[in-house]
């Protein structure tokens, strides 16, 4: 039984992408509004942030961008005005989190 929202677990880089792994994800991801995953946003080392396209891939977002080539950080949700549309099929909204450093898979 899941009784709160996904929360992330791990940002690793995979081959020039970002893999975000969520924990208390139930029957998987999407978005509330069938529209793009909004708020999601990269860095890298000089931590200018931009927002990065990302794609669900199971229990996990795949997160790339053409503006910052070697992604060191990632942020979702972070801004006050934020209304993210990520949430497990049943309807648990996933859980803004602030900068956070992407692991090397190496």
């Amino acid at each position: 039984l899941v009784c709160s929202g996904p929360r992330v677990s791990e940002i690793i880089a995979i081959g020039g992408k970002v893999n975000v792994s969520f924990n208390s994800v139930d029957q998987g991801l999407e978005t509330s509004d069938g529209k793009e995953i909004s708020w999601f946003e990269v860095a890298g080392a000089d931590k200018k942030y931009v927002k990065a396209t990302a794609s669900i891939s199971g229990d996990s977002v795949e997160l790339s961008s053409s503006e910052s080539k070697e992604i060191k950080f990632v942020r979702f949700g972070w801004s006050k005005v934020a209304v993210p549309n990520l949430r497990d099929k049943n309807g648990w909204p996933v859980f803004a989190f602030g900068e956070q450093k992407v692991k090397s898979s190496q």
